[in-house]
């Protein structure tokens, strides 16, 4: 879009100061020329409309039959008429441009607040992990205490049963 915009204000201002003229030099007949191609490539753009493609390429079919002379051929609507459709189409490829920067502003700022939420996300689940792993080492020691009590418990109950079973068997 960038190149689109440069061609056609190049266009522009070249065809101006060409169509100034009555005859060219061979320079200016060289310039021309290159703005004449770039003006074909210009016009397959999808922000051209029918009407505007049509101004052009009669423009450049009657240049392309003036064949190498040094003179521009004027169409029937007059030269104002071109300068008109490309200030026209560079009107419409500056807001096509502007609205694909803001489109990309636009892409990038929904991008960055995503990236944003994602990395608190993680940020978050991480602390809870930690938090958890605390909780299974402590749980883990919790249990270890526990079990170990419950060992000294059991034996002391079969301590206990083994003295009642002697004591009821001396008695």
């Amino acid at each position: 879009m960038l190149e689109t915009v440069d061609t056609l204000g190049g266009a522009t201002k070249e065809l101006k100061k060409s169509l100034g003229f009555v005859q060219l030099t061979s320079e200016a007949k060289q310039r021309l020329d290159a703005v004449l191609s770039g003006l074909g490539q210009i016009v397959n753009a999808g922000f051209v409309t029918h009407a505007q493609r049509s101004k052009v390429t009669v423009f450049l079919q009657a240049q392309e039959d003036a064949g190498y002379s040094l003179t521009i051929k004027q169409t029937e609507s007059g030269s104002n008429a071109i300068i008109e459709t490309l200030k026209e189409m560079t009107d419409k490829a500056e807001g096509t441009l502007a609205d694909a920067r803001k489109t990309g502003m636009e892409g990038a700022h929904a991008h960055s607040l995503l990236k944003q939420g994602m990395e608190n996300e993680i940020k978050s689940m991480n602390q809870e992990m930690a938090e958890s792993t605390k909780s299974k080492a402590f749980n883990a020691e919790s249990k270890a205490v526990a079990q170990k009590d419950l060992s000294v418990e059991e034996k002391g109950l079969a301590e206990d049963t083994k003295y009642l079973r002697d004591l009821r068997r001396n008695c």
